[in-house]
């Protein structure tokens, strides 16, 4: 292949060919096929010489050295970290600005996706730098913070009240023991721009030339707590089981016959009501949220073919739940469905009853 596209080459120069294999003797022998023999051909007319391979031991050792070297960083060597927390109410982030021990500048901007206070935001930057720091092999840290409340905490100066702070000072007190030696000083706002311009999602006043920023999204806090949510608000099934534990009615003389004539269609069992039925068996009776997303799972989940009201009712009470909103919460979805109004026939109906329209003729007499 190479001296039919580099011919004029070949033919003005002598080839020498260094190899292991004995092609020489294979092309110039007479045992030979013929294919063989047309290779022979096409390069003779070129001046090649084969020569043996020499051996590369200097490679080989310069090779071995490179890859077994291991780099050992110098204790003296500083990482400088600047940190700063933005918390609005909208948008809540933190910038980090990190220099290495030889000068290498590393800009990062994090969104929080959790609500967070402004000295929860400084927190969690400065957590997100120290991890980040500690990933990169950094022995020595040096950091620095506008923020004096958080930096008189780490430091001892001050003490955290809240307990939300606690667990973040002990979270920060637990990763500084991966670091050698470390600080950190507090320092002006206008000291900290760059971190600060990165909070704030906007571009820095010191460096004006391009650079890559890595974003990214911080879906959960560092630390670990638990908020539950209690709803307490009453549902359509707390009659029907009030009055089938304890007999207990409504002070409303027509609520009341009317849950009793209404409650012999329900039954309770271990503390969950039933609905029954002629034809299907004891349906599960839950609440107007949970019904909708067994709605949605029904309709338009992984094996949802969005399908009409009957057969989703259907489908419904086949699986055993039952609420009492169920056709008005069915008829709702599939009409929101955005799936089915674009893949839906259009109606060719008139919106109109069509009338007669009787023409007048002048000349009739």
């Amino acid at each position: 292949m190479a001296s039919r596209k580099l011919k004029p080459y070949c033919q003005s120069h002598q080839i020498i060919v260094r190899t292991s294999q004995p092609l020489k003797k294979i092309l110039e022998g007479k045992n030979k096929s013929s294919c063989i023999t047309d290779w022979a051909n096409q390069l003779a007319d070129f001046g090649i010489e084969y020569e043996p391979r020499t051996a590369i031991k200097a490679q080989a050792l310069a090779d071995f050295i490179a890859e077994r070297t291991i780099y050992h960083p110098e204790a003296n060597q500083v990482w400088k970290l600047y940190v700063d927390g933005s918390s609005k109410q909208s948008v809540k982030g933190a910038g980090l600005l990190i220099v290495s021990s030889t000068g290498v500048r590393m800009e990062r901007a994090v969104r929080f996706e959790f609500a967070a206070s402004n000295n929860e935001a400084e927190y969690e930057a400065l957590l997100m730098g120290l991890k980040i720091c500690h990933e990169a092999g950094a022995k020595s840290l040096s950091g620095f913070f506008d923020s004096q409340l958080i930096v008189g905490q780490v430091n001892g100066e001050s003490e955290a009240k809240d307990d939300i702070m606690k667990m973040y000072l002990q979270q920060v007190k637990e990763f500084v023991k991966n670091f050698d030696k470390f600080t950190l000083v507090h320092i002006p706002r206008s000291q900290n721009a760059q971190a600060d311009s990165l909070a704030k999602l906007a571009s820095s006043a010191e460096i004006s030339a391009a650079r890559d920023i890595i974003w990214e999204v911080l879906p959960n806090p560092s630390i670990n707590f638990m908020v539950n949510t209690i709803d307490r608000s009453e549902t359509w099934m707390e009659p029907y089981i009030k009055y089938l534990q304890n007999q207990t009615l409504p002070q409303d003389e027509n609520q009341a016959k009317m849950l009793q004539k209404t409650a012999r269609w329900f039954a309770l069992h271990e503390g969950t009501l039933y609905k029954k039925s002629y034809t299907h068996p004891l349906l599960k009776c839950v609440s107007p949220e949970e019904g909708n997303y067994i709605l949605r799972e029904i309709h338009e989940g992984g094996c949802g073919i969005h399908q009409g009201v009957r057969t989703v009712i259907g489908k419904v009470l086949k699986n055993g739940y039952y609420w009492p909103s169920l056709r008005g919460d069915t008829e709702t979805l599939i009409r929101r469905c955005p799936q089915c109004q674009y893949h839906s026939k259009i109606g060719r109906k008139p919106s109109n009853y069509l009338s007669a329209m009787q023409a007048v003729l002048p000349f009739d007499k």
